[in-house]
């Protein structure tokens, strides 16, 4: 049932399983999640659970408990968000996966609601608070390469992005949880934002001999780098 009519019910035995669910009510009843006529005066979201919104509604407060990492966080919100909502520097969304199976992100100050994305430079948090957003209804898929989910999905062969932005693929058993993005392309080796090029001479490169430096067709590169292009630390890096 998508909609439900809760006048005189116990609000309670909505939320017992899942305390994300939403309610969609006739009359307010001084609990989180419940929708009046558009509008909830609170949201309160847990990535520990599954979330799913039947219709568009207007939430004066969101509350959502998730950790947060210092530096590169997966994300997929249902409703617009800003990066310093976030406390980040950027938020950034799939773009390609080109030369060196670089998976190129690109950045911005905001995304659209229900979009995966990653931050930049974001501040350890446990939990975040918005108002006055207007929370878009859950569609069908949450994205095709980067894809966002609201349910806890199994990511066994999937990519997870860590703090520093590099790339873990999922083993048997791993998953990854509501409100989370995980990129699904095979054959990646590493993630770039804004297709940013750096450029090294011979004497940065005889430094970096130890960092992991990948060709443009993703094989690892050992010693001394000759003149061309690498991908290290998911960053595109000519060497002249």
């Amino acid at each position: 049932m998508r909609k439900a009519s809760t006048l005189n019910v116990d609000i309670n035995q909505f939320f017992f399983k899942n305390p994300n669910t939403i309610v969609y009510a006739d009359a307010a009843y001084g609990h989180a999640n419940v929708v009046v006529n558009g509008t909830a005066a609170s949201v309160e979201l847990t990535d520990a659970n599954a979330f799913n919104a039947p219709y568009d509604f207007t939430a004066e407060s969101v509350k959502l408990t998730r950790s947060l990492q210092n530096g590169t966080n997966s994300f997929v919100l249902p409703f617009e968000v800003s990066a310093n909502e976030l406390g980040a520097s950027k938020v950034a969304t799939y773009k390609s996966c080109d030369l060196g199976n670089v998976a190129n992100f690109e950045t911005a100050k905001s995304v659209a609601a229900n979009t995966p994305f990653l931050t930049t430079d974001a501040k350890e948090a446990s939990k975040l608070t918005f108002t006055n957003k207007s929370i878009v209804a859950t569609p069908e898929t949450l994205g095709t390469n980067f894809v966002g989910v609201y349910t806890r999905t199994n990511a066994e062969g999937k990519f997870g992005i860590d703090e520093k932005g590099n790339l873990h693929k999922g083993g048997a058993g791993a998953y990854v949880n509501p409100f989370h993005a995980y990129l699904n392309v095979e054959g990646v080796t590493s993630v770039a934002f804004d297709g940013s090029v750096t450029a090294i001479n011979n004497i940065a490169a005889d430094k970096v001999a130890n960092t992991a430096v990948y060709d443009l067709s993703g094989r690892r590169v050992n010693g001394k780098l000759q003149k061309g292009l690498y991908i290290m630390n998911g960053k595109k890096v000519v060497v002249k």
